[in-house]
């Protein structure tokens, strides 16, 4: 061990190489394959108008994104009153950015979140 540098140091240096290894090992294997409703969803919210109707729709047909959809919009930062509970509210309340960025990250978080700790995400 180098002078000056104690167990903890050590520790924790060993901690960051070793989660350095496995981003450049994911990064070497390419990105995982999202699925075809993350496209689908990005270009019904590019569109003008937005058909909300389908929006939902692809929503739904992944239960971990519409509770996060619906997580999102009754967190604090919003600063509503009542509780949300359908995805139609959620996502007129959301706009399309926000939703556009959050079904992005829930479903990047969904598979890459095995393979990296939760301060790395």
């Amino acid at each position: 061990m180098p002078a000056g540098i104690n167990q903890a140091e050590s520790a924790r240096m060993e901690k960051e190489q070793s989660q350095e290894a496995r981003v450049r090992a994911m990064f070497a294997e390419g990105f995982p394959t999202l699925p075809a409703y993350i496209f689908e969803l990005s270009t019904l919210l590019s569109c003008v108008p937005v058909d909300l109707r389908r929006v939902c729709r692809v929503i739904r047909t992944d239960p971990s994104l519409a509770a996060q959809v619906i997580r999102l919009c009754n967190a604090a930062m919003l600063g509503l009153r009542g509780r949300v509970s359908h995805i139609e509210h959620a996502v007129i309340l959301l706009g399309t950015e926000r939703l556009r960025t959050l079904v992005l990250t829930c479903s990047l978080v969904q598979h890459w979140g095995n393979l990296l700790s939760s301060a790395d995400l």
